[in-house]
């Protein structure tokens, strides 16, 4: 189908397409400025980019200007919609290949854009990371100088916004002086603990230790108090702490134990011992940085306990036949050494922030083996036994 064009209206209709040929000309330029070398804005209009290598791109100074041509090589980049276009030169090995890339974050870390697709650089390294599917495990190692931005990677997902926060979030952080410690504990802390320790011991049926191995033994006497010291090396590890410490406990083991293990010649035995330990606890700390008042901790490692001094008690051992007519009464044993071993377990708490200082709830179980030696006259007699140790505690960490 064809239409025919009265003569008279040719003219108007030519000028009227010329028109909107130049309005959607003019339309291709948006506000903008060009950024030349040494950082010197020069506002104008800005229009199509030119391929090629080096890549180019249109600029007018103002609307009615005759349109001007500025290479990636010449200037440093160019601002379009409040977007900063950088030139970057793709290939050290060839000298015209540069481009422009959308500039989304500048700092410790350079975050770009182009054609949908997002590169990160670290400010020691010349090159770019390309962000594909494994994206959130670059981010966190590229950011665990700082912690509380680092463990945010996970939830970051690849699009402009969410990715250029984060990254404008990981630059002011490590821009401060002291990013670690900016609402976190301290990379090193130092800690005033009190506490319960609740601990029992199951012994091995020896004739001239029978005392101990009648029953379950019992700690009569539960305060430990001491130092706890904590070790963070955010840089090497966002969740992963160390600790240690010294603690003092007092402990305590009285009883009356009536054994009929031996059924032929069943026992009576009235004892007590007391200790004075030092107790070494160390091992790994796993939190999560938060810069919230309340945080939670698990703990794994042991506890090395030195027995300073023991005073042992046995007024009587009584032991009688089976049908109980006949009773003798035999030297009293006395303990000459308890030496437990290291104890292996863990805990867990939490932390509540006090103004700059934290006070931390936790609890722990611990679990090991104990030798005792004790003279009985002039004779010295050993046995071996389980411990389990309880513990309840709360630190003030300065």
């Amino acid at each position: 189908m064809c239409f025919l064009i009265h003569p008279k209206l040719r003219g108007s209709l030519l000028i009227l397409l010329l028109s909107l040929c130049c309005v959607a000309t003019a339309q291709t330029f948006k506000e903008g400025s060009i950024r030349l070398k040494g950082g010197q804005e020069q506002p104008g209009f800005i229009g199509e980019l030119r391929p090629g290598s080096p890549e180019g791109v249109e600029y007018k100074p103002t609307s009615d200007d005759e349109i001007q041509i500025y290479y990636a090589n010449d200037i440093e980049g160019y601002t379009v919609e409040k977007i900063f276009y950088t030139a970057y030169h793709n290939n050290a090995f060839r000298d015209n290949d540069w481009n422009f890339i959308e500039l989304l974050a500048d700092g410790e870390l350079t975050l770009m854009r182009r054609n949908n697709m997002y590169f990160i650089r670290q400010k020691s390294n010349r090159e770019f990371t390309h962000l594909t599917h494994h994206y959130k495990n670059a981010l966190a190692r590229l950011t665990r100088d700082c912690p509380l931005v680092s463990i945010r990677a996970a939830r970051v997902s690849l699009d402009k916004v969410p990715l250029g926060e984060f990254v404008k979030s990981y630059n002011e952080c490590i821009a401060t002086k002291r990013p670690n410690l900016d609402g976190m504990p301290r990379p090193v802390s130092i800690g005033i603990q009190v506490g319960y320790d609740y601990t029992t011991g199951t012994f091995k049926d020896e004739a001239a230790t029978r005392y101990l191995s009648a029953n379950k033994q019992s700690d009569r006497s539960y305060f430990q108090g001491g130092v706890e010291i904590n070790f963070k090396g955010y840089r090497v590890s966002k969740f992963i702490g160390f600790y240690t410490g010294a603690l003092v406990s007092f402990d305590s083991y009285s009883g009356t134990n009536r054994s009929t293990v031996d059924k032929k010649s069943p026992e009576v035995n009235e004892y007590s011992f007391k200790l004075t330990e030092l107790k070494i606890p160390f091992g790994f700390d796993i939190s999560r940085p938060t810069r919230k008042n309340f945080a939670v901790h698990i703990r794994g490692g042991g506890v090395m306990p030195l027995v300073l001094n023991v005073n042992s008690s046995h007024p009587y051992q009584e032991v009688s036949n089976a049908s109980g007519t006949t009773i003798t009464y035999g030297d009293p044993s006395l303990i000459t050494k308890y030496k437990p071993s290291v104890m292996w377990g863990g805990g867990a708490g939490f932390d509540y922030k006090v103004s700059g200082s934290y006070v931390r709830i936790q609890a722990g179980y611990y679990a090991g083996s104990v030798s005792v030696t004790s003279n009985k006259g002039a004779k010295v007699f050993s046995t071996t036994g389980n411990l389990k140790s309880f513990n309840l505690s709360a630190t003030y960490i300065f």
